[in-house]
């Protein structure tokens, strides 16, 4: 075997062995390991009293921009599904003060329950971090929130309840609008579909990304027209 066929052998057999490692990534652990910390804001948590629920636990941190980017879709998830069946707490990961973790709170008017930590095995090293048990407290997903994560906690609803009436998920009713360029009224364009309408308040989603939310008033009004028709369709 030469140098060289040697070296592209290695590193085939490193990227399959990754890929194989990606397949069965979610470790095998139940809510009963975790115990969350000091509660900050929202409902007491007693994970011991979940039975029967979805459990979410958004590990985030005040230091973190991209968690606070995501906040207002965790709040959302709560506002949605808190009332079919889902517990979700927000875990503060970066020790960060009460003052800190109050801002959050209130600029993003988060409702779930807000603690500092949560303890339990160490799932990421890295924030966002996302983990989602089943009703019978089986860790079935741990990763970065976004569309699988979203998918999964839709499915484990689905399968508690058998009814989870509205759903942010595209794949279910489609978008409201499919993806396509936008423009504001500066002239500025962004490429997204357009998921649900609240107001004038959009909640759109870039391709492989996360959801995000934006005031429809400030695009220009040809784009505006032509939520404002979907919508009411």
């Amino acid at each position: 075997m030469t140098p060289k066929f040697a070296h592209k052998f290695l590193a085939g057999a490193a990227l399959a062995l990754a890929c194989v490692t990606s397949a069965v990534a979610t470790p095998k652990h139940t809510l009963s390991e975790f115990t969350p910390g000091d509660l900050v804001s929202g409902p007491e948590v007693d994970f011991s009293k979940a039975t029967g629920k979805v459990v979410v636990i958004d590990y985030w941190g005040t230091r973190c921009p991209p968690c606070l980017a995501l906040m207002p879709h965790i709040s959302k998830l709560h506002k949605r599904y808190s009332a079919k069946g889902l517990m979700l707490v927000a875990a503060e990961s970066q020790g960060s003060t009460t003052e800190a973790i109050d801002k959050v709170v209130k600029k993003n008017r988060l409702e779930c329950s807000v603690t500092k930590f949560v303890r339990g095995p160490k799932l990421s090293s890295g924030l966002p971090h996302m983990a989602v048990f089943d009703v019978d407290g089986n860790l079935v997903f741990s990763g970065r929130p976004g569309d699988e994560a979203d998918r999964v906690i839709k499915k484990e609803l689905k399968r508690a309840s058998g009814d989870v009436a509205e759903s942010e998920d595209t794949s279910a009713s489609g978008p409201l609008v499919k993806n396509r360029t936008w423009t504001n009224a500066n002239g500025r364009t962004m490429s997204a579909m357009l998921v649900s309408l609240e107001g004038n308040t959009g909640t759109f989603r870039k391709v492989g990304g996360t959801p995000f939310d934006y005031d429809i008033t400030k695009l220009s009004e040809a784009d505006q027209e032509m939520i404002r028709e979907a919508a009411a369709k």
